[in-house]
């Protein structure tokens, strides 16, 4: 206990530096239209709370990015395991994957608006920043798999379901855990960007957008801050659900049980 409030204590000294060095930056500057300090920040976000379209805008722009973010993973995983199963389709998807990793966001942004307009454009914008990286993530996860673990499986007559608990989710848990590290601030980044680009009304995207025409710089920060909020939160909260399928010493096959080495206990 002491230890972790020692490790917060030290977090909470390290963000309060950075505040004081950004406060002293933006006091050097001394105009608030170029950088916004802290302070005028936190102002500028609780006057945006007292309105009903930050809560319409957050609201909006959240659905969005999850139905992105579920959607990539949704698809990644499954093409993914199709693609560990059958190799032919795995080489058919490699170089599409390797040029979606390569395209910029922007016209991924751009092309989109194009096709299908701006308002719920961001949803396929993090569709496609994020399918490549939960694809190849979790590829490599399906590859790791032992094939021992498999057999074994097989020979005891595991359901799928108990398969899937005890041979893929903790083989495949540490692909996850860093494609969602990954993903999440990806889908929040290209899905905010993408609404400052095509404007769709009532979104984060389009009051970033706004605070440059107006020149409101720490309703800027404001907004960066509720997006970087929403991301932690995001990430927290799946995380904090898969924590049930870390890796475990000892996996239940049959009535006997499979330890880290492969062997039957």
């Amino acid at each position: 206990m002491k230890d972790r409030l020692i490790k917060i204590s030290k977090k909470l000294l390290i963000v309060a530096i950075w505040l004081a060095i950004w406060q002293a930056v933006s006091a050097i500057v001394n105009n608030n239209f170029l950088l916004a300090g802290p302070y005028e920040s936190v102002v500028a976000l609780i006057d945006l709370v007292k309105e009903v379209v930050f809560w319409r805008s957050v609201l909006n722009t959240t659905i969005r990015v999850l139905l992105g973010l579920i959607s990539g993973i949704v698809i990644g995983v499954l093409l993914a395991y199709i693609s560990y199963k059958v190799k032919i389709i795995e080489e058919f998807f490699t170089p599409f994957m390797t040029v979606l990793k390569s395209i910029p966001v922007v016209s991924f942004i751009i092309i989109v608006i194009i096709w299908i307009g701006n308002k719920w454009m961001s949803i396929i914008v993090v569709f496609l920043v994020l399918l490549p990286i939960i694809y190849s993530n979790m590829l490599n996860g399906f590859k790791g798999i032992s094939k021992d673990m498999l057999e074994l499986s097989k020979v005891y007559k595991m359901t799928f379901k108990n398969k899937t608990k005890y041979i893929y989710m903790p083989a495949l848990s540490g692909y996850i855990y860093s494609a969602l590290e990954i993903s999440i601030g990806m889908a929040w980044k290209s899905g905010v960007a993408a609404e400052t680009v095509g404007q769709p009304i009532q979104t984060i995207g389009d009051q970033i957008y706004l605070s440059k025409v107006y020149l409101a710089s720490p309703d800027l920060f404001a907004w960066t801050f509720v997006t970087i909020l929403l991301s932690f939160i995001c990430e927290k909260l799946i995380l904090l659900c898969l924590h049930q399928y870390k890796p475990k010493d000892i996996r239940k096959v049959g009535n006997g049980a499979i330890g880290k080495d492969g062997y039957l206990k």
